[in-house]
């Protein structure tokens, strides 16, 4: 019944099957037929084989998946905003799908070969990988002229007013400068807190340096060089 065959059809794949290994793999009782030693055996075999058949797989699939898709994963949408153009640019025969994940989340899917390039807000002490400085992002307060902090020359995270103050996002990229819209009548001010600014970096393995050798030049070029002067 759990196979969905009738008894004479598994009897005739058993005995196929003992006739194959040239084994006896049952003691065959009346009315009960259990494994022998042989049997026993057998079984502990093929649940290796088995699993190694969903292991290959599974691996089969995530090569093929590998081979025609770049994964990226970010630990904030800002970098997202120029990777996957870029990626899309100088690999067009390639499909990005794109990830937002949290830092240790993100890491542990690059360690397990979910991603093969993540954005993180730290280097990774890691000799297997390969590391460039992305950009940096700095946060401000957007505040109106009437606020009465709208004359310091910097604030902090626990001077947010939620009503009237706005977070402004001032990044830094590869190849240019990346503004958020300040709409008009607003005035600009740096926050003060570390939290502030992050710098991100863009890591892959180096066994795979090579086949995103253009993406890491550009971004080293660009970012060292934004404005393209020799």
């Amino acid at each position: 019944q759990e196979l969905h065959l009738s008894q004479s059809a598994l009897s005739r794949s058993v005995q196929r099957l003992e006739d194959d290994l040239q084994v006896t793999l049952f003691e065959r009782q009346k009315n009960r037929v259990v494994l022998n030693s042989n049997g026993e055996l057998a079984v502990e075999y093929a649940k290796k084989v088995l699993d190694q058949m969903e292991e290959l797989v599974a691996h089969v699939r995530a090569f093929d998946r590998n081979s025609r898709t770049i994964f990226v994963g970010s630990c904030a949408p800002a970098p997202l905003w120029e990777i996957a153009p870029l990626l899309s640019s100088l690999y067009p025969d390639m499909t990005i799908s794109s990830d937002l994940k949290e830092p240790d989340k993100l890491y542990q899917g690059f360690s397990e070969g979910i991603y093969q390039i993540i954005v993180m807000p730290y280097q990774i002490p890691d000799p297997d990988t390969a590391m460039e400085v992305y950009g940096t992002e700095h946060l401000f307060f957007s505040l109106p002229p009437g606020h009465p902090l709208s004359g310091c020359k910097e604030l902090y995270f626990k001077d947010l007013d939620g009503e009237t103050m706005l977070l402004y996002s001032h990044i830094g990229f590869w190849h240019k400068l990346h503004v958020q819209k300040i709409p008009a009548n607003r005035i600009v001010i740096p926050i003060a807190d570390p939290e502030a600014s992050v710098t991100y970096y863009c890591i892959c393995r180096i066994s795979e340096r090579k086949r995103f050798n253009a993406f890491f030049e550009r971004i080293n070029s660009s970012f060292h060089n934004p404005y393209g002067v020799r």
